[in-house]
């Protein structure tokens, strides 16, 4: 019973109430802010980013010092043996028209007019004279040249 009116009291108390409020006042002033708090824990780590594009190649650097001349290299093979079948004749010049040939067994192949002052060669002529053939120079040479094959 007792409960029951406690229930009865509380039923009439509660809208009574609402009778006895006024409208609501202005707002108070706002406080100050309260401290900063601890950090919280830190976040699991993220993923890697992609890898970026390669940079500019740079300029090639100076070049560096020459090295020591290396040993010089081992002799090389002996040639071929040359032909003794070829003989070459030269004769000094004095005057114009110089004359040069092969001597007994050989034959005529070539023949040059040589100027070694003036590095130059001139136009050799072939002639036969006294059973063989001749080298001669017309201009003023300092050698006359006969190149000769020798006959077995």
């Amino acid at each position: 019973m007792r409960f029951l009116k406690l229930v009865m009291v509380a039923a009439l108390a509660l809208p009574l109430a609402a009778c006895f409020e006024g409208p609501a006042g202005p707002a108070g002033p706002k406080g100050d802010t309260g401290a900063q708090g601890p950090a919280g824990p830190a976040g699991p780590a993220g993923p890697a980013g992609a890898t970026g594009p390669a940079g500019v190649a740079g300029a090639a650097g100076p070049a560096g010092p020459a090295g020591e001349p290396g040993a010089a290299g081992a002799a090389g093979p002996a040639g071929p043996a040359g032909s003794s079948q070829i003989a070459v004749r030269s004769v000094e010049c004095t005057s114009t028209g110089c004359i040069n040939s092969c001597e007994e067994g050989e034959a005529l192949i070539g023949g040059y007019c040589l100027n070694r002052e003036r590095g130059l060669q001139h136009i050799a002529s072939f002639v036969a004279g006294e059973g063989k053939s001749l080298v001669e120079c017309e201009h003023q040479v300092k050698q006359v040249v006969a190149v000769c094959l020798k006959q077995p």
